[in-house]
């Protein structure tokens, strides 16, 4: 009997992998966004929580999509902070140190030879003494980040306002304001069991707005009690939030049930490991 449950469990998983590579799958369930007026009450919100700021709306993933969609890829600003932004990620002291003279070299010595720059003199001249020290901390370009983020607010918030990117960015704040608990596990269709850890199980499942495979990996919150892996879990979570590498599984939603804590990853497949 359990071998019988074994293989259906199998068939099952291998037609919602072939199901997912069909064009009708992305259509199961669709998200209807709200009408395109909804945004002055979205923006009201933000103006009374003093949030409508280039650096609040930029430190959330789809207002940084459509921030960056608004402002273009021709802002030199922009692009500084961009650059900054990706500086911050970087581990090794060594590759700060030298992406961090790369940035200046670009972005700050150049302006300040062609006497362009809209940077204070002196948060110039601080950054240059740090990187001569050979510093090169994370928040080595803190003060430059803190100007740039209000020259960009300055310059580009009033536009977005009254953008098309920005109303559009206002109706899927709405559906998440309206619903904070958006992603659940009713969302998914869950099969077969494709891995086990010391926490829990990991398996195959459908997105059924989307119709992609992933995998997701249920943790059970009595287990990581009774094993003190309480740190383990959350800093695993916060490992992967930050990956976005095609050689690593990368982290699509994080929730939780009652008893489980819920990760929903890349499905990695051995044929797609072996091209790496």
């Amino acid at each position: 009997m359990a071998d019988l449950e074994a293989v259906l469990a199998d068939v099952s998983y291998l037609m919602a992998m072939e199901r997912s590579k069909a064009p009708a799958a992305k259509t199961i369930k669709k998200v209807t966004l709200p009408d395109a007026s909804i945004h002055n009450v979205v923006h009201l919100h933000f103006q009374q929580e003093g949030t409508y700021l280039f650096e609040k709306i930029h430190s959330q993933r789809m207002g940084a999509y459509y921030l960056r969609k608004f402002v273009g890829d021709k802002c030199n600003i922009y692009e500084f902070l961009r650059a900054i932004l990706m500086f911050e990620g970087i581990a090794a002291h060594e590759q700060r140190k030298k992406r961090a003279k790369e940035i200046y070299d670009k972005f700050v010595f150049a302006d300040r030879l062609a006497m362009s720059s809209t940077m204070p003199e002196e948060i110039a001249q601080m950054l240059s003494d740090a990187l001569k020290e050979g510093e090169a901390p994370i928040s080595v370009f803190s003060a430059v980040k803190r100007h740039l983020y209000q020259h960009l607010n300055e310059k580009y918030m009033d536009g977005f306002s009254k953008s098309q990117e920005y109303v559009r960015f206002c109706q899927w704040k709405y559906l998440e304001l309206l619903t904070p608990d958006l992603i659940s596990l009713q969302d998914f269709s869950i099969h077969r069991i494709i891995g086990r850890g010391g926490f829990g199980e990991v398996y195959g499942c459908r997105k059924d707005d989307s119709g992609k495979m992933l995998a997701m990996k249920l943790l059970d919150k009595k287990r990581i009690k009774v094993k003190k892996g309480e740190y383990l879990a959350v800093n695993e979570r916060n490992m992967l939030a930050k990956v976005d590498s095609p050689f690593v599984v990368n982290l699509y939603y994080a929730f939780q049930t009652p008893e489980k804590l819920c990760f929903i990853l890349d499905l990695m497949n051995v044929s797609i490991r072996s091209t790496f």
